[in-house]
This record gives structure tokens, C-alpha cells and sequence, in this order.
């Protein structure tokens, strides 16, 4: 059984009213999103607000929104941004991310987002859970169609996702005019293939080096110094 509260170096994350815990996919994309130059930043699908938190800790100056679709989700989100050094900069949002880039009359800097991917016929047994990551709900192709609506035209999409899921997104993204700019393959130890990729889109071509992060290089839970490093801001 997972803990109730997960505790960061600068706030706590609690996790007791929602389907979705703190793991290690909302961390790394949260800590490796580029925020330089962001003062706008929308965190999509945020759960329990984990990566909204980050992104106000990272960006001391940035305005952050957040939108979760679950209600219970929501609330915990709404009860761990009360309670962080940074809430008055966190707006948070009970809506679905379609209603939002369809209606909303902001535009963003950088849109950040851990979003579902398990397909059909892996549905999870619980219904919060499927919700909170299952393709039905929020897909590839919903978030860049809603990511080219709420960027500015300079703005950034970063995602974390399969690794198997690269041809897929890359098709997707030039449909809508976005280019990969930053990719990291993730694997979870030096002889096993990437798992996950942490992806950066934006609106113009340019050319980019793709690099590997390893979590644990020696053993379970003997991390590498690079993941070390990434997240050295946030972990205990």
C-alpha cells in the first residue's frame, strides 16, 4: 500500500483521496521540462498538483495553471497547493482539457504534462485509476491539438511518454506544426532498452541531440548521477 503523503525537500505531496500516486514519471518531467523564459505555465492532468509545485519551485516568477478532471484528484491538488510555499502564484481548475484549450483565453509559455497511456485493452479494474491514466481520457492527439491552441507561438510542449510511442507522437506533432526540440531517452538501468522518452515540442524546426538518462546504474535504488542530479532539488 502506497503512503498517504509523499514528502519533498521544499513541500509535501498528499495522495490519500486519489487513484494516481507521486512516481517517478511525474517527477522527471516535472524536473526536466526547460522553464527558462516561462511566465506562463500550464500543468495538464495535475492530480495531486505535483507538477505544479515543481514548476512554481523551479520558476520563482512564473504564474502556473493547473487543470485536473477528477474531482476527488482535484481537491487533493486544491489541499497541497494551499499548503506550499508558492499557492498565491497556482491556479487550479476542475475542467477537461478540451473544454479548456477550446474556451480559455489565455495563452502559455510552456505546457507540461504526465499524461495516460495505457491503451484499451489494459484498462485498469479501478475506475479513478483509469480515468486518471487511460488513453480514453486525454490522448496524444487531444493534447498537441490543444497545446497548438494555448502556446504562444514561441511556447514549448513537454511531455513524458513510452518510448514506444516516439513514431506516433512525431506524426502527430507535424500535423499540428510542432517539431521535436529536446528528447531524453529514460531507461531504468544500463541493460535494459528506454522505457520512456521526456519530449519537448515546439513550433519551430531545429535541430536537437538526443540523450540518455539511466535511473539506477549500479542496482535497485543505487541512482545514477545524472537522475541523482535532475532531482537533487526535490528529493529528500
Amino acid at each position: 500500500m502506497a503512503n498517504q503523503w509523499f514528502r519533498f525537500k521544499q513541500f509535501t505531496i498528499n495522495q490519500d483521496r486519489t487513484a494516481m500516486k507521486v512516481g517517478t514519471d511525474g517527477v522527471l518531467v516535472g524536473a526536466w521540462a526547460n522553464l527558462s523564459g516561462s511566465s506562463k505555465i500550464l500543468d495538464v492532468g495535475t492530480g495531486t498538483g505535483l507538477i505544479a509545485i515543481m514548476a512554481a519551485q523551479r520558476n520563482v516568477t512564473a504564474s502556473i495553471d493547473a487543470i485536473e478532471v477528477d474531482n476527488e484528484a482535484f481537491n487533493q491538488a486544491k489541499e497541497n497547493v494551499q499548503a506550499c510555499a508558492w499557492s498565491e502564484r497556482i491556479n487550479l481548475h476542475l475542467i477537461e482539457f478540451s473544454s479548456f484549450s477550446e474556451n480559455s483565453t489565455q495563452r502559455f509559455d510552456h505546457i507540461i504534462t504526465n499524461p495516460p497511456f495505457y491503451n484499451s485493452t489494459l484498462k485498469p479494474e479501478q475506475k479513478e485509476r483509469a480515468v486518471a491514466r487511460h488513453n480514453e481520457s486525454l490522448g496524444l492527439s487531444e493534447i498537441i491539438e490543444g497545446a497548438a491552441a494555448l502556446l504562444y507561438e514561441s511556447g514549448r510542449l513537454s511531455m513524458i511518454l513510452p518510448a514506444a510511442t516516439f513514431p506516433d507522437l512525431k506524426t502527430i506533432a507535424q500535423k499540428n506544426g510542432f517539431f521535436v526540440s529536446a528528447l531524453t531517452y529514460v531507461k531504468p538501468t544500463p541493460s535494459k532498452a528506454p522505457h520512456r522518452i521526456l519530449v519537448e515540442l515546439n513550433q519551430t524546426k531545429i535541430l536537437y541531440q538526443a540523450n540518455e538518462l539511466i535511473i539506477e546504474e549500479f542496482g535497485r535504488h543505487q541512482y545514477s548521477d545524472a537522475y541523482k542530479q535532475l532531482t537533487k532539488p526535490f528529493y529528500l
